[in-house]
């Protein structure tokens, strides 16, 4: 049933109509009323103490007392339920306080035997103790013209493909002047420390001043700590804030209302300024913000202060701000490097110097355009200012050195040439000549080094005698110079007699050594068994040493395996004899009894791809290490690649000793890839220098007679390959790959086939 609205105006006309000695049902037409309408406004007017007639005249006193009059009574009996709210009230109004959930207060006082009906107690709740409102917001005054402009950030849209089809998204800074709310928006890609400066320098531009009081949200590109009370801003934005003459006041976290004109900014910039744009790249997307910023929006009526914002901004705002910056801001980096131990400290991907207090020690760094300073973490004093150089580059200050270390930092050798002349004319002369006999830099200045430590060693009389000997016969070989210093040595003093110390000084009882834990160990469990079985001493003893010798061969083993490099998993004892496979049993047998390596001979596993050619010859090596040979597992390209990386440092020798010394050396997935000359000459000095000395078990899915093909060296490869398949078995293994059965299934594969009704 609807209900027609009662305005107190409507009410006022028909008291004044009945005043005026109008008929009820006269009033009721004329306002389009129904007569009971009337006369029970009518009624409440005589209950009021009102009567027809001009005197007294009606004022808005008698009016609202009318209104009240006929105002419906809307209040109602409460049940029991509300009584019993009523009872514990103080309980609730603690609990919903506390922030505990209407649902959880009920069962709370159900506990205690209340039971109070949901509908009711969240009734009570809303109406007795103000849950779920809203609290009341104070609006607070827009401060003096001028003086402050929020700064808002957030992610804006996505630019359109590039040459790769690739999108990017970025972000825009969001300035709002406090009064006039006159926007500007700057795009960026990130949201860093130097694109807020950048943004910051744009936006004076367009307003044509500075702001006094600069209130960002609490990013972390301005603001370092975002405490209520004492904020710290980065470093590089207060120093920028600094030269431009604003403070930074960032307002609180999580706290909407301090900031309630610009908390919606973002989304309102994102629908309004760039939704359905298409942006090429950053460039278009920053003249698209400036034009909405400066035509769109600025040009349109604020609902809040009912002015076009750029109008209002140039009229009341523009005439107090500070100048507008004439040069541009060179932006800071600032940073916490460590000082290396070679006393240089990065910045900005260059290395600069400092003193030797420093080293392994964390400074203040500032770098700018053309300088770079260091300060004192502590007393915030510079301590070193370097120009500053390109990404890469070394800017070096000699005198940060310890002066003994300078001269070679700077490879200086005039100076260590100088230093040698200070003990003698005769070194002086001897270390020019030494200079200059020797093309090589770094070995001329380490022979230098060599000569100022042989004038520590034998003093600076005796080498400069021996340096004028050298001159004099045209020698310069500071290895030579070494030697005739040693022979000219005076004898050393005959050594003093050693003085003996008792024997029996550092006895100690045999109790006091410790025995092994699995010696301990082992005579604990044998002497439970020697006494259950009446052992002798003898019996016990030899008992005891064979479970050692066991043990101990047992640990041999493994430690072989691993340093074979020889997968744990891979031992023949755990062969799977039931794959479809096929093989020369008796072969495998054979080599498994490791006379062929005994005998010096070689193997080769041969077969289609997941048969278990590794697997063999892994077991192989296994069998290999308990028999106490040596053994080393190696793939061929990890093979190849180590000693072609070997020949880079001059350890190919020591390499390919590495590889003969073995007693079976296992190479596997051999013949897979094409091979160059080098590894071609590798390969056939391995298989060549092992015949007859060793063993070789060779994995391959190809057999000898493709093997030729992969060598770059044909006559190399022909040698090698007979060489050692005239001395070789052959274990093919032919079958299905067992991988295929490892493949994990479906569960209607596992049940299998469906049943059909």
């Amino acid at each position: 049933m609807a209900y027609r609205e009662v305005t107190m105006v409507e009410i006022k006309e028909v008291i004044l109509l009945w005043q005026a000695g109008i008929k009820k049902k006269r009033i009721a037409s004329q306002l389009t009323l129904d007569v009971k309408t009337v006369r029970r406004y009518v009624t409440a007017a005589e209950a009021c103490g009102l009567a027809p007639g001009p005197e007294p005249p009606l004022d808005d006193e008698q009016v609202a007392a009318v209104v009240a009059a006929l105002a419906p009574d809307t209040g109602r009996p409460h049940g029991d339920a509300w009584l019993r709210c009523e009872a514990e009230r103080d309980a609730i109004e603690k609990l919903v306080t506390a922030g505990v959930r209407l649902s959880k207060v009920r069962r709370l006082l159900h506990r205690r035997g209340i039971d109070v009906p949901y509908p009711t107690l969240h009734r009570f709740a809303v109406a007795e103790l103000g849950f779920g409102q809203r609290g009341p917001t104070i609006p607070v005054a827009d401060g003096k013209p001028g003086e402050e402009v929020h700064i808002d950030t957030g992610w804006m849209t996505l630019s359109e493909p590039d040459q790769h089809g690739r999108r990017r998204k970025f972000r825009a800074w969001i300035f709002t002047p406090h009064v006039s709310r006159y926007r500007f928006v700057y795009p960026c890609w990130t949201e860093s420390t130097e694109t807020a400066i950048e943004a910051c320098e744009v936006a004076w531009e367009f307003y044509d001043g500075v702001f006094r009081v600069v209130v960002p949200d609490c990013t972390k590109a301005i603001v370092h700590t975002a405490d209520p009370l004492k904020p710290r801003i980065i470093d590089e934005f207060l120093e920028y804030a600094q030269a431009r003459g604003f403070h930074v006041d960032p307002a609180r976290k999580r706290r909407p209302k301090d900031k309630a004109r610009v908390e919606r900014t973002v989304r309102d910039v994102r629908d309004d300024c760039f939704a359905g744009e298409k942006l090429l790249d950053l460039a278009d997307a920053r003249r698209r913000g400036r034009i909405w910023s400066a035509d769109e929006y600025g040009m349109r009526r604020h609902t809040t202060t009912q002015r076009m914002p750029r109008e209002h901004f140039e009229a009341d705002e523009k005439p107090h701000l500070l100048p507008a910056p004439t040069a541009p801001y060179d932006i800071p980096l600032w940073c916490d490097p460590k000082v290396g131990a070679d006393q240089h400290a990065q910045v900005a991907r260059s290395l600069y110097s400092l003193q030797f207090e420093w080293r392994n020690q964390r400074v203040r760094a500032r770098a700018d355009s053309s300088t770079v300073r260091f300060y004192n973490p502590v007393s915030h004093e510079v301590v070193k200012v370097h120009p500053r150089v390109a990404p890469g580059r070394r800017s070096t200050d000699l005198a940060d050195f310890p002066p003994e270390k300078a001269i070679y930092a700077a490879r200086d050798a005039e100076a260590l040439i100088n230093r040698a002349r200070s003990h003698g004319a005769a070194i002086g002369e001897f270390a020019q000549k030494l200079f200059a006999a020797s093309p090589l830099p770094w070995t001329r200045m380490r022979q230098l080094g060599m000569l100022q430590g042989l004038i520590k060693r034998f003093g600076p009389r005796r080498v400069d005698e021996t340096c004028a000997m050298a001159v004099a016969a045209d020698m310069v070989d500071v290895f030579r110079l070494e030697r005739m210093l040693k022979i000219a040595v005076p004898p050393a003093p005959p050594p003093e007699p050693a003085r003996v110390i008792p024997i029996g000084r550092h006895l100690r009882q045999t109790t006091d050594y410790a025995l092994l834990p699995c010696v301990a160990r082992a005579i604990e469990e044998g002497d439970v068994l020697a006494r259950q079985q009446k052992m002798a001493h003898q019996d016990f003893l030899l008992l005891l040493l064979s479970d050692e010798c066991q043990r101990r061969d047992s640990a041999a083993s493994t430690t072989r395996a691993q340093r074979a490099l020889l997968d744990p998993e891979m031992q023949i004892e755990r062969w799977d004899s039931t794959a479809n496979v096929t093989y020369d049993q008796e072969l495998l047998n054979e080599l498994a009894s490791m006379r062929f390596v005994e005998a010096h001979r070689h193997a080769t596993v041969v077969g289609p791809v997941g048969v278990g050619k590794t697997f063999i010859a892994h077991a192989l090596g296994h069998i290999a290490c308990r028999h106490k040979y040596s053994v080393l597992a190696v793939r061929t390209d990890k093979l190849l690649k180590t000693l072609k990386h070997a020949r880079l440092d001059h350890s190919h020798e020591a390499e390919l000793r590495k590889l003969l010394a073995v007693d079976v050396l296992i190479i596997d997935d051999f013949g897979l890839d094409a091979m160059d000359a080098t590894e071609s000459r590798d390969v056939h000095e391995i298989l060549t220098e092992r015949d007859r000395a060793g063993s070789v078990i060779i994995t391959s899915n190809r057999g000898p007679d493709e093997w030729l093909a992969t060598f770059a060296d044909p006559v190399r490869a022909q040698a090698a390959i007979d060489r050692f398949t005239s001395n070789a078995y052959d274990l093919v293994i032919e079958g299905e790959s067992y991988r295929q059965r490892l493949k994990p299934k479906s569960p209607a594969a596992k049940r299998g086939p469906a049943k059909r009704s």
